[in-house]
């Protein structure tokens, strides 16, 4: 199952967005994914830290790898309306290291750090 109810993916980058487009497609022509998957499955170009963009998150993944204190903060600023979100998953930790957010962001935004 890819996912039960709705995936969302929100890419910034034109020319990633149009890959991730291509690839859902290949699954689908592939087999890998059916026509209801597919169709829970959704992709789209735009930014992912405009407000409301994914209030209705139970879960965010971010693949933050080059993220500027300020995206960090502006996704952090986000969190807050997400009442259903239960978690959210980054390839740069957030509590430590090059990319560490400034003491007490993550708390701010109703988060802890849990390895």
């Amino acid at each position: 199952v890819v996912c039960k109810v709705k995936g969302v993916g929100i890419e910034n980058n034109p020319a990633r967005a149009a890959s991730a487009a291509q690839a859902k497609e290949l699954c689908v022509k592939g087999g890998l994914l059916d026509e209801e998957e597919a169709a829970r499955v959704v992709l789209s170009e735009g930014d992912a830290f405009a407000p409301g963009a994914f209030e209705d998150a139970t879960h965010i993944y971010l693949c933050n790898v080059g993220y500027s204190e300020d995206m960090h903060e502006a996704m952090l600023k986000e969190v807050p309306n997400c009442p259903k979100l239960k978690c959210v998953m980054t390839i740069t930790a957030l509590h430590d290291g090059p990319c560490k957010v400034p003491d007490g962001a993550l708390a701010a935004a109703g988060l802890e750090y849990s390895g």
